[in-house]
């Protein structure tokens, strides 16, 4: 119950500027206005970096039992420790993360920091990415808390950072301003912390060239016949993957089988018959939009929609694959496009009484799906531990 209400919570704190523009301040001389106005700002970011703010720490100061990837990640930050300072898993830039927050900061303390820094990665690189591409920005970090990247970080840390930073990429690629570089920057960055992710994502850019309806479909039919391929021979290929990238694990994840720990349950069922019929609603959207409206849906929605391909294509391996572990995870780099796909549609709804409608509709599935994921997912987040409670129990 608690991520539903933090997830509400922080809707309601994003509203705080709509209020603040409703104050009567067209009442006032227009040098008291001009005051009136900058106080109003003052008080919009405050509010706003408050709530960043408040996101960030709270992912940040959680005990290691909160999520399943952390207790072994805590494991590594122990060897850091005893070993002072060195550290030979993981990438780059996550390896130097541990090392900086270990000198700086000390053994006890340190891995503290760390998930700050990763948690305060993945709030301000989603928030960015909306506000470069025009979002619904307190719509958008909602479903972010609710749904994607949020909660999946207190488990899989390296790989949602990563792919934040992805979405931080896709958002310079629909600005086209300095995309190379920055794209580029934000794919070295992420591959700092996951190379997978980073490497999986790197094809995104195809889609930044070809804009035609026709170029599209022909990717994606292209992109699902190499996806059954690969299925075919995936033994092998997950084993030279792993050697080419140094990540051996994903290959002994492969041969044990559900990484040997987990088996299909509801929640794994849902998850992935929702991210099917989730793609297939926004696509006849946009074909909806063509025809009512007699033009194309904007760039951006056509650029997150290519983006969520890819996570409907790596479900539908998962649900086809006995290794729906290795699949699922692979889903993390693009799933994240579903929330801009949500805000984009209840953002563009031009009646007011039927966006309001659609947008509790779709608010109360985001906090359902929630519940569900805490309650019924296995392999999710479990209950929340912060230090102090770890200290004191």
């Amino acid at each position: 119950m608690i991520y539903a209400m933090l997830a509400v919570l922080v809707y309601l704190l994003f509203q705080v500027p709509r209020l603040t523009q409703d104050l009567p301040y067209v009442q006032y001389q227009p040098k008291n206005a001009q005051i009136a106005e900058r106080d109003r700002q003052v008080i919009n970011r405050a509010v706003l970096w408050f709530t960043l703010g408040f996101l960030i720490l709270f992912a940040g100061l959680r005990d290691y039992e909160t999520g399943f990837d952390l207790r072994f990640y805590y494991k590594e930050w122990r060897q850091v420790v005893e070993s002072n300072g060195a550290i030979s898993s993981y990438e780059w830039l996550y390896k130097n993360l541990m090392r900086i927050c270990f000198w700086l900061v000390g053994a006890e303390y340190g891995f503290t920091f760390v998930l700050i820094v990763c948690a305060a990665i993945i709030v301000l690189c989603v928030y960015f990415a909306g506000r470069i591409t025009k979002q619904n920005v307190g719509l958008l970090m909602f479903f972010m808390v609710a749904c994607v990247l949020y909660l999946r970080g207190f488990s899989t840390v390296r790989q949602c950072v990563a792919a934040s930073l992805c979405a931080l990429a896709t958002s310079f690629i629909y600005r086209r301003k300095k995309v190379p570089e920055l794209f580029i920057l934000c794919i070295v960055f992420a591959s700092g912390f996951h190379l997978p992710t980073a490497i999986l994502f790197i094809p995104m850019v195809v889609f930044s060239v070809f804009k035609s309806n026709f170029w599209q479909i022909l990717i994606w039919v292209e992109a699902v016949f190499l996806g059954l391929v690969f299925l075919h021979f995936d033994n092998k290929v997950v084993q030279i993957f792993g050697t080419i990238t140094g990540k051996d694990y994903y290959y002994r994840y492969y041969m044990a089988g559900a990484y040997g720990v987990f088996d299909w349950k509801l929640m794994d069922t849902i998850e992935c018959i929702l991210a099917l019929l989730s793609f297939v609603g926004f696509f006849v959207y946009k074909c909806w939009y063509n025809m009512h409206y007699h033009e194309r849906v904007n760039r951006q929605y056509d650029l997150f929609l290519n983006v969520y391909f890819f996570a409907m294509l790596f479900y539908l391996l998962a649900l086809i694959s006995p290794q729906y572990y290795v699949y699922e995870r692979l889903t993390v780099p693009f799933s994240w496009a579903g929330i801009f796909l949500i805000t984009n549609i209840i953002s563009n709804i031009k009646q007011t009484r039927v966006r309001l409608v659609i947008q509790i509709i779709a608010m109360t599935g985001a906090l359902a799906y929630t519940l569900a994921l805490v309650y019924l997912g296995k392999h999710a987040i479990i209950p929340y531990y912060t230090i102090s409670d770890v200290v004191y129990k």
